[in-house]
């Protein structure tokens, strides 16, 4: 039996590391260009014998989003899309990963030399992309 889960509002940052995961269990079936978002539906095989509960369904979905949450948290802010001078400035200040940077404030940044209002605009853009949002 093949169970059919069907996410929504997914980014593209995010699309591409579930695709690294799940590879061809993941169909891409509707992308907004308004958005820039899309809709895809992971699809989850159980034997034809064992119907799946609502509970195994629910505990599925909840394995999919906290994996491709954590490989997101664990990736370099070197390879999500950051300016250069962003990046060179968090570096600068050892935030090396998004969950380094997801720790922050506003305020812990400016004080980083070098990040400037756009900067934080830049970073604000980027972990939106990858659903994410600063400290606080």
């Amino acid at each position: 039996m093949n169970v059919e889960i069907k996410l929504s509002g997914i980014t593209v940052n995010t699309l591409a590391r579930m695709q690294i995961i799940f590879g061809n269990r993941l169909k891409i079936v509707n992308f907004s260009e308004n958005t820039q978002l899309f809709d895809v539906i992971f699809i989850s095989e159980f034997p034809d014998d064992n119907e799946p509960s609502l509970d195994e369904m629910f505990g599925l979905v909840i394995r999919v989003v906290n994996e491709v949450n954590i490989k997101t948290l664990n990736c370099s802010v070197d390879n999500i899309g950051l300016l250069s001078h962003t990046v060179n400035c968090l570096k600068r200040a050892d935030i090396n990963t998004v969950k380094d940077l997801i720790g922050q404030t506003e305020r812990d940044l400016v004080r980083i030399m070098g990040v400037s209002s756009s900067t934080i605009e830049d970073i604000r853009k980027v972990l939106a992309k990858v659903g994410f949002t600063l400290k606080g």
